[in-house]
Formats: structure tokens, sequence, C-alpha cells
């Protein structure tokens, strides 16, 4: 399967082609790694967690060696409260792994590409659908959305008022169905149509599923000076660009 998407909500849920659109959902529990120079002087602890989690004596190799340690089953937080009790003479590992890439990687699994090829290939087929979006206007300042721009083959545009403007667009990200939605400036964009699809009552078809991943804005320091970038929303099922 061509993976395009992957997250986990309770259970991995993975999005790709394979002979059409494919969706796998597969059970994958929060797990990490535990190693203790001294697991004698943090017996209670040891103890505790046997008897609240699934926990398992174990082998595990990593970067710096193979070592004897624990598999936990449990979340981030139990491996936080395992560095404060312990003092952070605790060695956990993949404690930042998210579920779908443990999945992937236990799998032999990689996204954007076949199982019989090169993770590493610079070259590879891309068997998406994809749909461009070009929405008139400026993202930054307040105003009814009139116009938009769809590119499948041949150009459309939707005029009209900003309710039927957004409702013949959903509609028609609806019977195309793309993998892929390329929209200049989509990071502000989305957010503001999905907002007034909601108001008007409207099924954002922009994600497969109907829901979306929140990504917070933020600052950041790069090459000595502060860049700021605006919150997202991301698609469920979908690549947007």
């Amino acid at each position: 399967m061509w993976i395009l998407d992957s997250y986990s909500k309770g259970c991995v849920e993975l999005w790709g082609r394979e002979k059409g659109l494919t969706r796998v959902s597969a059970a994958c529990p929060p797990t990490f790694f535990m190693r203790l120079d001294d697991p004698a002087s943090h017996l209670e602890m040891i103890e505790g967690l046997e008897s609240r989690y699934k926990m398992e004596d174990c082998s595990f190799r990593t970067i710096y060696g193979t070592f004897q340690g624990y598999r936990i089953f449990a979340s981030r937080k139990v491996a936080e409260k395992i560095e404060k009790q312990t003092r952070y003479e605790a060695q956990l590992y993949n404690v930042d792994v998210r579920q779908d890439q443990r999945y992937m990687a236990e799998h032999d699994l990689f996204p954007c590409g076949e199982r019989d090829e090169s993770r590493f290939s610079p070259d590879f087929e891309v068997p998406l659908t994809s749909l461009e979006v070009q929405v008139a206007g400026d993202p930054s300042i307040p105003g009814d959305i009139s116009c938009v721009q769809v590119l499948n083959g041949r150009k459309r545009r939707l005029e009209g008022s900003e309710r039927t403007v957004i409702s013949d667009f959903l509609e028609l990200v609806k019977s195309h169905d793309p993998d892929l939605i390329l929209c200049p400036h989509a990071d502000t964009w989305i957010p503001i149509i999905v907002r007034k699809a909601r108001r008007y009552g409207l099924e954002p078809t922009i994600s497969r599923t109907g829901w979306f991943k929140q990504m917070a804005s933020k600052s950041y320091w790069s090459y000595g000076k502060i860049n700021h970038k605006d919150g997202a929303m991301i698609p469920e099922g979908r690549v947007l660009i």
C-alpha cells in the first residue's frame, strides 16, 4: 500500500492507494522501553508498574548497543512520572516515537512508497489524485469568500454568495475525492473555510472523515531571527499543501 496519511486515535489509521483508496485500522497501544542501572533500588516502582500496566522483561537494541530492561505498555505521561520518581536515572527509549510511526517500523512499512521499493530512493511514482485550489482575496483581511478557482483537468470558477461558493467547493471536493489538495496559503485559508462551512451547516469534506488535527501557531528561532508560523488544520485521509 502506498501510504499517504497516518495518525493514531486510539488505534493506528493508515490511508493509502492499493487498487483504489484503502484505509487500514490497527490496534497499536502506546509502549516504551526502560533500562535501570540498579533495578533493585527501584523495586517498589517496578512492582507498582507491573500491577497497573502490562510490563515485560526484555532485551532491546539501540544505537548504543543491546540492553536488558523492560517494555512498558503505557503512555508518555507514565514515562514522565518514571523520570521524576527515579530522578532521571531511568533510561527511557521510544517515548517520543508516534504510534503510527512505530507500527509502520514494526511492519516494515513506510509512507510515500510501495513495500518492495527502497525508502531511500529519490525517485518514486506518486499514484495520487490531486485538486488545485485558488481562493480569491487575502486570507489575512476579513471578508466574504466570493470566488474559488479549482483545477482538476479543467479549470472551474465558482462564484456567488459565500455560502454558495463554499457549498459548491466542498461538493466538488467530495465528488472528485482527491488524495492531494494544493492550495496557496492553505494554513490560513483552510481554517477559515472550515469554520465558515460549519457555521452554514455544511460538511467540511476537505477531511475524508470530517475531522482535523489542530496545529497551534508558534514562534521559533532560525538563522539569527525569530520567525512565526501560523496554526493549521490537518485533514484526515488527504495531503494538504
